[in-house]
Parts: C-alpha cells; structure tokens; sequence
C-alpha cells in the first residue's frame, strides 16, 4: 500500500458525527466522509413476529462531552465524545453515509452489537462463534449499510436498540457479563485505502489575511459547500466564519450547487480566506460547579425484531487501513441526568408504535440480499420477556400492522505509525485516547487465525 499522507478531522455538525479524511497538499487522493446520526422512533412491538423498518422522527440532539466537563464525571470525560438523552423505553437506530467504505464496530456497553461478543472475551470465542453461526464478521460496511436498527440476532433480524436505565439487569451488558459498568455506545472506525483523484483535478491555494496559505486538491466539480466544508475541517473555524473571494468576487457557502469550475477556479487559482472570529466580548464564560454526583448512564437492552440484515464485507483486506482506527465514544443520558448536566429539558419522547399506526402512518419496507451476519445473543432476554418473568408484564406485547412503503437498497490507541503519515484534528474532543477495545481484524484476518481459508 503506498503512503497516504493527510488529515483526518473528526467534529460535530448538524447533531451528526462526521469523520472526514481530507489529503496532504502533495497528494491527489480524492476525500472521504463518514456521517453518523442517531435517529429517533418509535419502539416496536416486542414480541415473536417481525416488523418491518420503523420511521425517522428526527434526531438525536448531540452534545459534546467537552463542553460539559465541569459537570460531568472525570472518567466520562476522559473518554470524551458525545452524549444525548433519552428516555425510558426509547428506542433508536442508526443512521449511515459515507461517499466510500468505512468498516464501523459498535460497541453497546462493551459488548459487540454484531457478535455478541464483550471485548474481553478470548479469541477462543470467534471459534465458538464461527461454528455455532457460520458468521466471524462482527461490524458493518458503509455505505452499503445505510442503517443499523438493532442487535444482529439472526440472519435478516435484528433487535431493536432500547433504552433502559442501568442497574436494572435489562441491558445487553448486564445479561452477558453479570455486570454493568459500561453503559452507552462505542464506535470503532476504519477506512479504505484513498482512491487517486480522477482528472481533472486541482491544487487550489487558500491565502488568509495574515499570508497564510492552505493548499487543497479538489476537483473542479466541487460544489462551494464541500469546499467551506473542507475547510472547516482543517482550520476547526465554523464555516460561517469563513468567507472566501476569488478576483474580488465573493464565494457563498449558500451556493451549494456552484462548482469551482462555474467560478472560473482552475489549477494553481489562489482564493481569498477571511476569518471572521466571533468577537470575545461574546463568549460566555463558565463557571466552575463542584463537581456533581456522577449522573446515571442508561444501556441498551433488546426490544422487539426487526426485519434488518448486515450486509457482509466484500472489500479485499487489503484496502482497509488497518492503522487508521478512530474510536469515538457516545453516552447515553436520562432525562433527569440531562437536565441536571445541561440545564434544559429533552425533546418530547416519540409516540409508540400502536399510536403511530392509528394515525395511518407507515412503516418501511427495502428488499435486502440475503446475508448470514449475525451474532449470539441466545443468552440475551427481551425486555417484554424479562418484565414477564418478573411478573411485570402479563403476555407479549400486541403486534400492529401499519401500512409500508417500499424503499429501494439505496433508500487499542489511535495507532498512528508517522505523525508525518497521519494527523488527527479533533476540535470538538470526541475520540477516545484509550483507542479501541480490540485489535483491528477483517473477516479474512479472523478466517486465517482460526486455521480456515483467507
């Protein structure tokens, strides 16, 4: 693989994660972008049978662990990330976008949401699970995983992800380790090898004020927006601080469908970069809280099935960038916690499914390819299934049966080897120094330790 030399920003836009690899001034790679957001919906029936995909009713609002440190325990605040609340009983899936191949391991409370596996299992247990599911692969691929709605419990099903308030025995992490000392969500990032750019391509140069320069190769295609994204990345400057003027003529970011080309930009152009920093007399100091008694951290238990697969890995080992993992933690908070660490009351929780049906709106249905992903969660309950054998609940949660739409299928330490190969610019704090939990390892790694065929 030959060197690839660049930086890789990771940030917080829009209440989604966005990990963007952006090349160095002497490469001509093309840029990659990952988004992942927490969508919003209602829970379905918990149940035997299967429902079809539930809605989108928003987003998760984002919060950076950062900016509430002084109210937050040390050892949350360490890892750093994001966190966003919830409530009880809420559900959640995840949401993808990626313009190329980014392997994603998730992490619920420590353990594999693929697998079943918690970190600290021997690798003895990629065996066990090689024979009882025919399965090693224990992440998605996006973005041909536009979404992920729950635990990988059977070949096309998942169980959706619910929130329950640790302590109570009901998460994933409870049921499979005995304990729970984890809680919320892990996500282990990986890149592919860079493509070249196709020509034509240029080397734009961003000259600021002070003389400055900033050299990006970029496509003449490119739109404005995706350069005053860019540029946000590698300057950790809000895009509505930058202005950018090229032969005296202003460049708006609200242009998004304005391509360089359109702007007579071409190869060797030099473009004007104004940073326009908010003025100190705005910023808004903090005080200092003592620090507070840690706040509770839900888990993620199993709710009702989803008809979901994991699309299986088919990108050749050798394109991944095994030395690239960047882990980003992600807490989950209860309301009270919430508003006693940041001062203000959640979002209104979503209505649940039966009422979603009533009102005549649809859940969605997307032909997938059949695949065999899936983990051992055998030893795993239900919530319904735990609150019946506690006497809670008295049967099975009632199926219903809303109308559908069919959606086509495109509906260990961040181990860096040269820091002159690879920088890390985090401004917004959300990956985890202590790296990932486990060694970065394909399908094809986990076929060949396991004595199999590559």
């Amino acid at each position: 693989m030959s060197s690839v030399r660049g930086n890789y920003c990771c940030s917080v836009v829009e209440d989604a994660i966005q990990l963007n690899f952006v090349p160095g001034n002497e490469e001509m790679f093309k840029p990659q972008a990952l988004s992942i957001e927490f969508i919003r919906t209602t829970r379905v029936p918990d149940n035997d049978f299967e429902s079809e995909l539930p809605p989108n009713m928003g987003k998760f609002p984002l919060f950076k662990i950062r900016d509430y440190a002084h109210r937050l325990p040390p050892e949350m605040v360490a890892k750093g990330g994001v966190f966003f609340p919830v409530y009880r009983k809420e559900a959640m899936w995840i949401n993808f976008s990626a313009d190329s191949p980014f392997m994603i391991k998730i992490y619920a409370g420590g353990v594999n949401v693929i697998s079943g596996q918690h970190y600290k299992e021997d690798d003895s247990a990629g065996s066990q699970r090689l024979r009882y599911r025919g399965s090693l692969q224990d992440y998605v691929v996006v973005p041909k995983q536009l979404w992920l709605d729950g635990f990988a419990i059977s070949p096309g099903v998942v169980r959706q992800f619910v929130a329950m308030p640790m302590g109570e025995g009901y998460s994933v992490e409870a049921q499979l380790t005995g304990a729970e000392n984890i809680g919320g969500l892990q996500f282990e990032i990986t890149p592919t090898t860079p493509l070249l750019a196709v020509p034509p391509y240029l080397r734009v140069t961003f000259e600021t004020d002070t003389g400055e320069r900033l050299t990006v190769p970029c496509s003449d295609s490119d739109s404005l927006k995706t350069i005053y994204e860019i540029l946000e990345d590698l300057t950790g400057t809000p895009r509505n601080h930058i202005r950018l003027v090229y032969l005296n003529r202003p460049l708006y970011y609200e242009s998004p469908r304005t391509t360089l080309g359109q702007c007579g930009i071409t190869d060797g152009s030099i473009v004007k970069m104004r940073i326009e920093c908010p003025s100190p007399g705005g910023a808004i100091a903090i005080a200092k809280f003592a620090q507070a008694t840690p706040p509770p951290v839900s888990g993620y238990a199993e709710g009702g099935k989803v008809r979901q697969s994991v699309r299986e890995d088919t990108i050749s080992a050798s394109r991944w960038m095994k030395d690239r993992t960047v882990t980003i933690p992600v807490q989950i908070l209860d309301t009270a916690a919430f508003r006693q660490v940041t001062g203000t009351d959640p979002p209104p929780c979503p209505i649940d499914a039966s009422t979603y049906a009533e009102a005549g709106l649809p859940f969605f249905k997307m032909y997938e390819e059949p695949s065999t992903v899936s983990g051992n969660f055998d030893a795993v309950k239900s919530i319904n299934e735990i609150e019946q054998n506690r006497g809670i609940a008295q049967a099975s949660e009632s199926s219903v049966h809303p109308r559908l739409i069919t959606l086509n299928e495109r509906g260990h330490g961040i181990t860096i080897p040269s820091l002159n190969t690879l920088l890390i610019h985090d401004p917004d704090s959300l990956m985890n120094p202590d790296g990932p939990l486990l060694p970065f390892r394909t399908v094809q790694d986990l076929k060949r330790d396991l004595g199999g065929s590559p």
